[in-house]
């Protein structure tokens, strides 16, 4: 009798322990996607729950994060339509992508993709090339908005590309200004 009752006991005990431990059941999950604004409050990015907030991976980045274990990060520079001359999408394209290519080691560029960025119509092309002996593949995308352009410049190492890819994808498809743009 003594036995059944301990066995009983450490039971509930464990039980009881259980339920105040989360790693003992289910683990309540993060949201799965969470929205990253802007400081001016202009424009939002949607990035998978765990990815992470970035302040220092451009200093001149609207929008940046990460999720550092997976190797993805993302970065988003916008600028006013009224700060540059006679500007197209594919006259900011090929500046901003000349830009990056100029920074890597033996660049590899695919040709143009047209796509949607949201709404707005968008250039994107793969960038592969080494950046202090790191090899890295972008996905380098300009969209055109009535006010801005914007590059959207997603990364990762090209041994995680083909699984991080419809990551990195669904993250610049969801890039958006918010409601309350009207003016640059």
């Amino acid at each position: 009798m003594k036995a059944k009752r301990f066995s009983s006991l450490l039971i509930a005990t464990s039980l009881m322990f259980c339920a105040l431990a989360p790693a003992c059941g289910p683990r309540e999950k993060g949201p799965a996607t969470r929205k990253l604004i802007s400081a001016n409050g202009r424009f939002e990015i949607t990035v998978p729950g765990a990815w992470k907030e970035e302040k220092t991976l451009n200093d001149s980045a609207d929008l940046q994060a990460s999720h550092r274990p997976s190797e993805m990060y993302v970065v988003v520079l916008s600028e006013p339509k009224a700060d540059l001359d006679g500007m197209t999408l594919e006259g900011h394209s090929k500046l901003t992508r000349q830009s990056l290519i100029d920074g890597v080691k033996d660049p590899q560029v695919s040709p143009a993709f047209a796509m949607k960025v949201g709404d707005l119509a968008a250039l994107q092309y793969e960038i592969r090339g080494s950046l202090d002996h790191v090899k890295i593949v972008y996905l380098h995308t300009t969209a055109e908005s009535p006010n801005y352009f914007h590059q959207i410049l997603a990364w990762t190492v090209p041994s995680r590309f083909e699984k991080n890819k419809d990551t990195l994808q669904k993250i610049i498809a969801l890039f958006r200004e918010t409601p309350q743009v009207t003016q640059p």
